[in-house]
C-alpha cells in the first residue's frame, strides 16, 4: 500500500496556493484535438496527484483555489494573445470554473465523505472521474 506523506512542507494555506498555482500553470499546457473548441489539459492530470498527497486538505478549498486562478491564467493569457472576444473569454473562464467546480463536488462525495479511505477507493475514483 502507498504510504502518504506531505511532500511539501508548508502550511495547510501555502500548500492550497502552491497547488492552485501549478494546477493553474498545467491548466495552460492544453492540446485541441478532434475540433477547435476541445481542449485535452495537462491539469487534471496534476489534480490528483495534490490531493492525493495533500490528504488533510479539505477537496473544496483547493478546487475553489483552483476555480479561481486558472480562469485568471488563461483569461490573461487570452486576453494578450488577443484569441476572442471579452465575451468569449468570459465564457472559456466560467466553462473552467465550472469544470473544477464539478470535478470537486464529485470528488467529495464519492471519496473525500467515506468513512474509509483506501488507495483503491482513490484510484478507482479518479478512474471514473
Amino acid at each position: 500500500m502507498f504510504k502518504q506523506a506531505r511532500f511539501i512542507k508548508y502550511g495547510r494555506w501555502q500548500r492550497i496556493l502552491l497547488a492552485a498555482i501549478c494546477i493553474s500553470l498545467a491548466s495552460q499546457v492544453n492540446f485541441q484535438i478532434f475540433t477547435s473548441g476541445f481542449i485535452l489539459a495537462f491539469s487534471p492530470l496534476i489534480m490528483p496527484i495534490f490531493l492525493y498527497y495533500n490528504d488533510d486538505v479539505n477537496p473544496f478549498q483547493l478546487v475553489l483555489a483552483v476555480a479561481f486562478a486558472s480562469p485568471m491564467f488563461r483569461g490573461f493569457q487570452l486576453l494578450l494573445t488577443h484569441n476572442g472576444t471579452g465575451t468569449q473569454i468570459l465564457l472559456h473562464m466560467l466553462a473552467e470554473i465550472a469544470f473544477y467546480l464539478c470535478y470537486g463536488t464529485l470528488y467529495y462525495i464519492l471519496y473525500w465523505r467515506r468513512g474509509q479511505r483506501t488507495n483503491s477507493a482513490f484510484f478507482s475514483i479518479h478512474h471514473y472521474l
